[in-house]
Order: structure tokens, then sequence, then C-alpha cells
């Protein structure tokens, strides 16, 4: 089922009312740290914008036979989400181009052909980024150093792209790698992942046997993170401020995970488990399965959940439910959020995730 438009695309979609396409352009060139990662959320906003935009996106993606929707089948992650919403918007191209022609017409708006401009501004860097989560996050690179596996990054989007790449994308696709040597950790062996070593405790003893940096050294590496990033906690939690309508009970109850948080955006990248739940107290990790997985879970935790899925952090939920789906089958109450098949597939819809997505992308590459 189609993710409902949340308030804040609502209230984004609202400033895009008098934009066009040609200011977004503008903006998307004279930005050298957001690059088209900002045009590729704007696009998403700007179809969102009016109905009459929605309905000329529509019917110009029925034209093109673009798929309405795009099954997931690869092992549920955040990347693997972010991974095939990137897939998603290559995909869209043939749309976005029939919606640029039907907006050329002088009479029926002020859009200009510099849509499909855009267009083609947006997908080197989706095409980009595509590449380097397949690489780096899905570990296709084994047994490489940090910066070997950067150089192989490097070399394998030039491939890709047949030319050199623009050093903005270049910094963008590599920035993670080139935080994670300042930690000074030398080696990835049994495909391990790095990033899972440092920030997902349930493995990290497990994955420390395997690499030779000692643990000792990888602890005090993330214990100067927590410390060098503390004043940055209240800007990075995540969580949304609390409804009135909300009890205390539900409003205590994800707990506070500002610390990591703040790693994750030293490290440039998206969390990989929700910046919600400490994973470190097995007490609120239990309590929060048994609150997710309940027959019927109370009102309080499917209000909180409405409004984490209203925040542009729905894929969090959806993550955590495959991921624990083993355990206990899914409560209906909480899974009618999760845009899923009965086969359990992902569905991905557009303009929406454009915006996601692009929210997303703009935040954790920022350097």
């Amino acid at each position: 089922m189609p993710v409902e438009p949340s308030e804040a695309t609502k209230v984004t979609s609202v400033n895009y009312r008098d934009k066009t396409i040609d200011d977004i352009v503008r903006q998307a060139r004279g930005s050298t740290r957001l690059c088209a990662i900002q045009a590729l959320r704007d696009l998403g906003a700007f179809i969102l914008s009016s109905p009459d935009n929605q309905h000329q996106f529509g019917r110009a993606q029925e034209a093109t036979h673009d798929p309405p929707l795009l099954p997931l089948s690869l092992p549920f992650t955040r990347w693997n989400y972010i991974y095939l919403m990137i897939e998603r918007g290559l995909q869209l191209k043939s749309s976005l181009s029939a919606f640029a022609a039907s907006q050329r017409e002088p009479a029926a708006s002020p859009i200009s052909p510099a849509h499909w401009e855009m267009c083609e501004f947006i997908l080197p860097v989706l095409r980009i980024l595509n590449t380097a989560t397949n690489i780096l996050l899905l570990n296709k690179v084994q047994k490489h150093s940090i910066f070997p596996t950067l150089y192989a990054v490097e070399e394998t989007l030039r491939a890709n792209n047949g030319k050199g790449l623009p050093t903005a994308f270049r910094k963008a696709t590599t920035v993670g790698l080139v935080q994670l040597q300042r930690l000074r950790i030398t080696k990835m062996e049994n495909n391990v992942s790095l990033i899972t070593l440092i920030l997902d405790p349930h493995y990290r003893d497990k994955a420390m046997a395997k690499l030779k940096t000692p643990p000792e050294k990888i602890a005090h590496a993330v214990d100067c993170l927590r410390l060098k990033y503390t004043e940055k906690q209240a800007e990075l939690n995540w969580c949304p401020s609390a409804s009135s309508d909300t009890s205390q009970e539900a409003r205590s109850f994800p707990g506070d995970h500002s610390d990591l948080t703040s790693i994750y955006s030293f490290l440039k990248i998206p969390p990989l488990f929700s910046p919600i739940i400490d994973y470190t107290d097995s007490n609120k990790v239990d309590l929060y399965l048994s609150n997710l997985h309940e027959a019927r879970p109370s009102e309080d935790i499917v209000k909180y959940w409405q409004r984490m899925i209203h925040t542009n952090i729905f894929p969090v939920l959806g993550h955590l439910a495959l991921q624990y789906l083993s355990i206990a089958p899914l409560s209906p109450s909480i899974e009618r959020f999760i845009p899923m098949t009965t086969d359990r597939s992902l569905q991905l819809t557009s303009p929406e995730h454009l915006v996601c997505v692009g929210q997303w992308l703009r935040d954790d590459l920022r350097t």
C-alpha cells in the first residue's frame, strides 16, 4: 500500500508552490556540497507541491510504462532500501522526461524545458551513489585496507561513467571511507563490515575477533568520537517531539540514542539501526520487541510509530520488523504502516520517496 504523504512532506511541498524547475536547477548548480542531492529532494517536493503536478507526473508515468512499484528482493537493510530507491530514481528517467515535456507549453505553467536538464544533472549522481552503496555497504569489496578500497571505488565509478568524476561527487561517495580511516582501522577480513563492527554492539565482539586491530584501540576511537561530538547531541537527536495527545509512557519509550547518532553523523553515513533504540541495553531491546510483536500493541506505541513514519524515518520500522520477523509474527496494527506485499517484498512509490531519499542523502553526505 502506498505511504501516505507525511506532514513534513506536506509542509515542504507548500514551499515549492511558487518555485520553478529553473529555480531548482540553479540551486543545485550553485551548491558545492549538496550538488544534485538537494535537487533530487526538490524534484520530489515540486511534484508533490500541487495536485496538478502529481496528476501530470502520473500521466507521464503511465505513458512511458515505468513500473509503478519496485519490489525489494535483497536482504532488508536501511542501505538496501536507499540503494533501491536510487534505482527507482533511475527507472523514473523516462517519466521525468515526459513530465518535463508536458510542462513546456507556456500556457500550462511557468515551467521551462530546464526540467529535463535537471534530470540529466541528477542521474549521474544517482548512478554514483548507486555504485558506491553497492561497493561500500553491500560488501562487494573484500580484504582491502581502507585506502585501496577507496581507490577501488573511485576506479569503478570512473569505469561506470566513462570519465573522471567531478570532485564534489567523488568527495561525497568517499567521505565515509575517509572518516573511517581516521579511526586507524587498517584491515577488513572475512568480509566483516567496519560499519557493523563499530556501530552494532550485537556483532561487535564477534567482528573484533576477525580483525587484527586490537579491540581496545577501536573502543578508544569510538570513545573519542563520542567525546568530540557530545555538543551536537541535541541537534542530532532525531526523535520527533511528543505530541500533546501522547502519554508520558509513550514519550519515554524510545530512549535517548543521540550519542551513537553523533558517531553516525561523524562517519557521514545513515544509521544502519534505529537511532531511537539503545541496543547496548538488552532490557530496552526486549521491551521494544515485546511491544512491537504483541498481538494488539498499545495505542501509544502505534501513535509513536505513526509519528516516526511521518518524519521520514519510516524505513526504521520496516527494517526492525523484518530483522525480528523470525522471532514472532508481526502485529497487523504495526504492519499496516509498512508498504509491503503479501510475500513481504517492500514496495517503493514515488515521488514521495524521492523526497525521503534526497533528504537522507543530503543530510548524510554533507561535509
